[in-house]
């Protein structure tokens, strides 16, 4: 039988839970007075902060945040400044980075007032399983001076009933590629020169990948080597952005203004055809296909062969909509979109291992 110590800290800071081995009680440890970070942030990491620092001062301090996004792009840093303004008024912050799971450890956390959650890459600690365990702990939040911080690169490793969830926690913002205001602003403030910035500048848009780490090496590296340009300094650095995209994932269809359901269909999207299936199912393939006229006839390829793709297989072919990459438009750094009279396609951008030889667009 466990009993539960009453947390024996005084002042605030970060702390760790930690269980005596000899009698199972779970307590806090100090671990230091606050987090370091930068005295200041550029673009969206800074709004973020002054946001959410309001907020929670605003709500009492019971609330949260989820903040998602690729490795370098800010979101640790954020939670991280978030957790010392929280320090700043009073309250600890229990750090959960590296922690082995029990149940104990969660009633012991469910009894805590006047403190910061802080998951860092909530997933690598505490899979989707064990995260629904924390549910109530979570939810409690609203009713006790208790802020959740959770920080993940990939959203998916975070359960489905803490995401979109604003009862359990209020906030969530997904940081991508940064602004290109904030690029310039970056490059003024490390002095970058006119010509390099302007080379730079010249291939954001094409760059699906770029984080303020990337930003920051580039320019780090310009100042050691300024009569180099922006494309022969990225041959040398350890940078992967120039071409992230490798596969698409249809996210919605409509045509003639009907919507039209749709199941996950992923495609590479170099040359790809679309085929309008009147049931209401989507092929995606990369050579094209004949039209069929009776709804059940299966669908044969070039050669005559069944066509087995893991697609639907299926109906009547309404029409075919061949696609390049010139048909389509990267309406921002998570979507790609074609547009006819007739039709309307949107997919989601799903990053795979990048290359600097093989631009999308």
């Amino acid at each position: 039988y466990m009993t539960l110590a009453v947390p024996t800290f005084s002042y605030p800071g970060i702390y760790k839970p930690v269980m005596n081995p000899r009698t199972k009680q779970y307590n806090l440890e100090f671990i230091s007075n606050n987090f370091n970070v930068p005295d200041h942030y550029y673009g969206e990491v800074q709004k973020y902060l002054d946001y959410y620092s309001q907020a929670f001062k605003k709500q009492n301090f019971s609330s949260g945040v989820i903040l998602t996004g690729l490795p370098g792009s800010g979101k640790t840093a954020l939670g991280k400044s978030l957790c010392n303004f929280c320090i700043l008024n009073g309250l600890k912050v229990i750090n959960l980075n590296n922690v082995q799971y029990r149940d104990e450890l969660i009633q012991f956390l469910d009894t805590l007032t006047s403190v910061v959650f802080f998951f860092d890459e909530m997933g690598k600690t505490f899979h989707q399983g064990v995260q629904e365990k924390m549910l109530t702990m979570l939810s409690n939040n609203l009713y006790t001076e208790r802020i959740t911080i959770i920080t993940e690169n990939n959203p998916n490793l975070i359960s489905s009933f803490i995401r979109n969830r604003p009862g359990r926690i209020r906030y969530a913002k997904h940081f991508s590629k940064i602004s290109k205001e904030t690029v310039i602003e970056v490059a003024n403030d490390m002095g970058c020169t006119d010509a390099f910035l302007d080379e730079l500048l010249k291939d954001y848009d094409g760059l699906t990948v770029f984080t303020f780490d990337h930003l920051k090496a580039l320019l780090t590296e310009h100042k050691f080597f300024p009569d180099m340009s922006f494309k022969q300094i990225v041959e040398y650095l350890n940078l992967e952005f120039m071409s992230g995209v490798k596969t698409l994932k249809l996210v919605s269809y409509r045509y003639k203004d009907k919507n039209i359901p749709i199941e996950d269909v992923i495609v590479r999207p170099k040359k790809v055809l679309l085929s309008l299936i009147e049931n209401g199912g989507v092929i995606m393939t990369e050579f094209p296909l004949p039209k069929q006229k009776e709804k059940d006839d299966t669908l044969d390829n070039n050669n005559g062969a069944p066509f087995n793709r893991g697609f639907p297989s299926r109906g009547v072919i309404m029409d075919q909509i061949k696609l390049t990459t010139d048909d389509l438009t990267l309406m921002d750094d998570t979507t790609v979109e074609y547009k006819t009279n007739d039709a309307e396609v949107t997919f989601e951008i799903i990053l795979s291992k990048p290359s600097r030889n093989d631009d999308f667009f």
